[in-house]
């Protein structure tokens, strides 16, 4: 029952705090930013997800694919098991159930025991320069639409940044925009920097001005070796005749815009439970110049 109260605290204390101006909608909203990762808003699509925290200087969005796993492909049959199961037997129809659990324990269990842990890809960072006074602060997930919004003001600019994984086209898509009320027209008020960071063996590598790609490899885990391939690759794509990207000491620079899209896919080598030998670079490089032909 303590699990059960535990999970139940989890799951109402959002939902609380989400609906306290209108039980009707299906928004969950606050006013700052998650300061660790259970309180970070979730989006996905059931292969590629993300934990959006809504900083303002600093925006994390911490990313998993379905298939990212400890170890590699291998046989978890122990090859003890088939000698040791009359001994098992006999301990049982003796009642002497400890040393049947032990012997069981020790020779008949699969190995490795326990099965090989989920990983994070790692984590996207979107970096502005440091707002000295944010004004109207809110942070929201659509539980209809599955957009996760972040919006704030900072003087007559105000900043918005939509995020949500498409199902169809399997990518990440965020869009920022910056709208300057105090003139007619956007003053290009977007400026920010985008890096990739991995837990993992990784490297970040910019290719061209407007991609950054991380490629690594996962980690061996229970004593089975590490081999599995994976890489995040983005894109940004500006909107609007203001702006520009640049690439540098593997992060992307975006100045002067006045609204932008990035687009992110993730793969790894894995095809099935014993083959790991796919090619992650070109099933993202295709996913993302599909993606790339569509608009916001």
């Amino acid at each position: 029952m303590r699990c059960v109260r535990i999970l139940l605290l989890l799951v109402l204390i959002p939902v609380r705090a989400a609906y306290a101006d209108d039980p009707a909608q299906t928004v969950l909203w606050y006013r700052q930013p998650a300061t660790q990762w259970v309180e970070a808003l979730p989006i996905g699509n059931g292969r590629l997800g993300a934990m959006v925290f809504g900083g303002t200087g600093l925006e994390r969005f911490q990313l998993n694919e379905d298939t990212l796993w400890a170890g590699g492909p291998y046989d978890p049959v122990n090859p003890s098991a088939h000698a040791a199961l009359p001994e098992i037997r006999r301990l049982l129809a003796d009642g002497r159930y400890r040393e049947a659990q032990d012997l069981a324990d020790a020779s008949f269990m699969s190995v490795p025991l326990r099965q090989t842990p989920y990983l994070t890809l790692g984590d996207l960072l979107i970096t502005m320069s440091e707002p000295e006074a944010v004004i109207g602060y809110r942070r929201e997930l659509d539980l209809d639409t599955a957009i996760a919004r972040t919006s704030f003001a900072v003087g007559a600019t105000k900043y918005v940044r939509e995020a949500f994984v498409s199902p169809v086209d399997q990518v990440l898509v965020i869009r920022l925009a910056a709208d300057d009320s105090s003139s007619r027209r956007r003053a290009g008020a977007l400026s920010f920097s985008l890096g990739l960071q991995s837990p993992l063996p990784a490297a970040v590598r910019s290719d061209g001005d407007d991609m950054l790609v991380m490629a690594g490899r996962n980690i061996a885990a229970s004593g089975i070796a590490a081999a599995l391939r994976f890489e995040t690759r983005l894109c940004v794509v500006l909107v609007g005749d203001r702006g520009n990207v640049t690439a540098s000491s593997g992060q992307l620079h975006v100045d002067g815009a006045d609204e932008a899209l990035i687009l992110l896919a993730a793969a790894t080598s894995y095809r099935k439970y014993d083959d790991v030998g796919g090619d992650p670079d070109k099933a993202t490089k295709a996913t993302l110049a599909a993606a790339a032909k569509r608009d916001y």
